[in-house]
């Protein structure tokens, strides 16, 4: 994005200002951690000084990063906890969704999502069906709701961290930017939906 600025962060004192600046929100405010956008735009250096100073304020803070791609560089232990696991969407949306693979393809490739790092790394790996980036994951079911359930039971039922986009609980739908990332729908919301996602996060919490 042309209009947003691109910072040296090979410099010292940007350097000394951006560790302050991921300090102070875990040691001041207590939030739980980063999750860094674009991430593998940044040099590798960076990210681990960015740890090192997190961890040294909560080691229980958690660090995801953006990487659309083979994330095994970030997730050595010392930069990235857990990235956002596009690949994992990427598989749901074709099988799910699209039927674009059979069950044997499904099964395999998601095979290869689990031996691709070490478990403790998949075991936090942020496992998403959509997010502020791409379209709604109902949206390519094409508003099938059996499609997408089926999508959301396998999300909360294997290894990683499920994440809920705001509002796919609720049913909200879109193909374009303007479409998927509308102000959260609190009236007509998706009844049916919303309790369907209670009941599996209640099985995945009574089961993990």
């Amino acid at each position: 994005v042309k209009s947003m600025p691109k910072l040296n962060t090979s410099d010292p004192e940007l350097r000394r200002y951006l560790m302050t600046v991921g300090t102070y929100w875990i040691k001041e405010v207590g939030i739980d951690g980063w999750r860094l956008d674009v991430a593998n735009e940044i040099e590798h250096s960076f990210w681990k000084e960015f740890r090192q100073a997190v961890k040294a304020v909560n080691p229980e803070a958690l660090l995801i990063g953006e990487v659309w791609g083979d994330a095994q560089p970030w997730l050595l232990g010392d930069e990235f906890d857990s990235t956002m696991n596009y690949r994992f969407a990427e598989l749901c949306r074709a099988f799910f969704a699209e039927n674009a693979i059979g069950v044997d393809e499904f099964d395999a490739r998601f095979q290869h999502l689990l031996m691709r790092y070490m478990r403790p790394v998949t075991n936090l790996q942020m496992n998403l069906l959509d997010s502020h980036d791409v379209p709604r994951f109902l949206s390519w079911c094409r508003g099938d709701q059996r499609r997408y359930q089926l999508a959301v039971l396998f999300q909360m039922t294997v290894p990683g961290i499920p994440s809920v986009f705001y509002g796919d609980e609720a049913g909200l739908t879109g193909l374009e930017e303007r479409e998927y990332r509308p102000p959260m729908r609190w009236d007509g919301a998706d009844g049916t939906l919303t309790a369907f996602y209670r009941r599996v996060i209640g099985l995945r919490r009574r089961l993990s």
